[in-house]
């Protein structure tokens, strides 16, 4: 039996452009991995669901 196993990362570094973050404060910062955390959860709903 194959199973299908992603990480996180690999999924934000092949499909987001990698994970640079070019913000200058600690709070833009948190926002922005923030929002990368939200597509990818919303990429994973969407996979999984097959809408």
């Amino acid at each position: 039996m194959l199973i299908r196993v992603e990480h996180i990362f690999g999924f934000m570094e092949m499909s987001m452009n990698g994970m640079y973050l070019y913000q200058t404060t600690h709070k833009r910062i948190k926002a922005a991995i923030g929002m990368m955390n939200l597509v990818y959860n919303m990429f994973r709903k969407i996979q999984i669901t097959g809408l």
